[in-house]
């Protein structure tokens, strides 16, 4: 019944509403405006107003069916066509004459009643209302950054500018990869799959192109891949001090490594997403797919050192590049107190003795740009084959 008051409640602001009703209760069936009564067959009995005391009372009244006022007249109606129809079909009033065809329809318009643009911008008011709707993903991602950027301040505390302060930098660098990457993944997964079901029924009621639904999606997620980054390193790069120094350089250079890892993984696991036939497939296969990567990263085994068997996965690995990033900007430019022979008094020598990195241009400056180069190509790369990928699963 509130389905039928608010379907009532649409109809009286203008909205023309169709129902298909079976055995509906008083209450329902006086609700509506007109009735359209069919028989077994699908021939027509009665079309007109729905009115207590008129028709269609009337016409079960004709046939010496009487509907008591305090009756249901749909009960009655549904016993008159079980039991005679034919005395139903011919008490009923003769239907008014169809109306004249309309004209064609012509075809030489556009397809769609709004621009590529107006697509993309019309995507783009909906994701956010459904991101203001159900920001339970967008709360996650921002309160995660938070959480654990204020658990590793405690856990670190300040970076000493010992041997100790070197290992602790790394760790907290390879974590810092590791954390942005795999809380990355994860909420792109969710959201994607059943917006594309939803968009391709729209796609094939021409409503949209099939090339408007990722890009809008790319433009609404930007606010949700710049925001926690930059809320996990204002607190934990403050606090310890691994983006402190060179006048707020450091701390740009650091950003920049860690908006690429997220950037990156966003168009990475929607490119899965978009080939993934199922959720769960989904859910496996793009943070599952992270993990690999983190093996030929370079941190856990040195590039130079891995067998050719392996090697060659080094160069389309996008967390490569990712990490060779993060430990340039972490340690550039930085001096510790290690022990006499060592090697590692400064950031560039622990970049190039122990970290074993490889030195594209002979200055680890230009080494680090060189490498965000490389991230942003991926990202156009991974967007690029998205819109694609989306747009063909769209057009099924």
């Amino acid at each position: 019944m509130s389905l039928v008051r608010s379907l009532q409640a649409l109809a009286r602001r203008g909205v023309c509403c169709v129902a298909v009703i079976h055995q509906p209760s008083a209450a329902a069936f006086f609700a509506f405006d007109r009735l359209l009564l069919l028989r077994a067959g699908g021939s027509l009995v009665y079309e007109g107003p729905v009115a207590p005391g008129a028709q269609p009372a009337k016409m079960l009244a004709d046939i010496g069916r009487p509907v008591h006022e305090l009756a249901n007249p749909a009960d009655a109606m549904f016993d008159a066509l079980t039991e005679d129809p034919d005395a139903l079909t011919k008490a009923a009033p003769e239907a008014p004459p169809l109306p004249p065809p309309p004209p064609p329809i012509s075809t030489s318009g556009p397809r769609y009643a709004l621009s590529l643009p107006g697509q993309i911008r019309a995507h783009c008011v909906r994701n956010a209302r459904a991101m203001v709707r159900e920001p339970i993903l967008a709360r996650m991602r921002i309160g995660s950054a938070v959480g654990v950027s204020i658990v590793l301040s405690i856990l670190y505390g300040e970076l000493d500018s010992n041997f100790e302060g070197i290992n602790s930098t790394i760790s907290l660098l390879l974590f810092t990869m590791v954390f942005l990457a795999l809380t990355s993944a994860l909420p792109v997964v969710l959201s994607v799959l059943p917006e594309i079901h939803v968009t391709q029924k729209e796609v094939r009621n021409c409503w949209y192109r099939p090339t408007s639904y990722t890009p809008a999606k790319f433009i609404v997620e930007t606010p949700l891949l710049v925001i926690p980054p930059l809320l996990y390193l204002a607190i934990v790069g403050n606090v310890t001090g691994l983006t402190r120094g060179n006048n707020g350089a450091r701390f740009i250079r650091v950003y920049l490594a860690c908006l690429a890892t997220v950037v990156c993984t966003n168009s990475w696991s929607f490119l899965l997403s978009s080939v993934a036939p199922t959720m769960q497939l989904a859910v496996l296969s793009a943070p599952g797919s992270i993990m690999p990567m983190m093996l030929l990263s370079g941190f856990f085994v040195n590039q130079r050192d891995m067998t050719w068997v392996f090697r060659w996965a080094t160069y389309i690995d996008y967390l490569n590049y990712v990490w060779q990033a993060l430990a340039i900007a972490g340690l550039q430019d930085r001096t510790y107190n290690a022990p006499p022979g060592a090697g590692l008094d400064t950031g560039e020598q622990v970049l190039k003795t122990r970290l074993k990195l490889p030195d594209y241009t002979g200055s680890w400056k230009k080494n680090y740009w060189v490498n965000i180069g490389i991230l942003a190509g991926f990202i156009l790369f991974f967007r690029a084959a998205a819109v694609v990928v989306v747009a063909r699963r769209l057009s099924r």
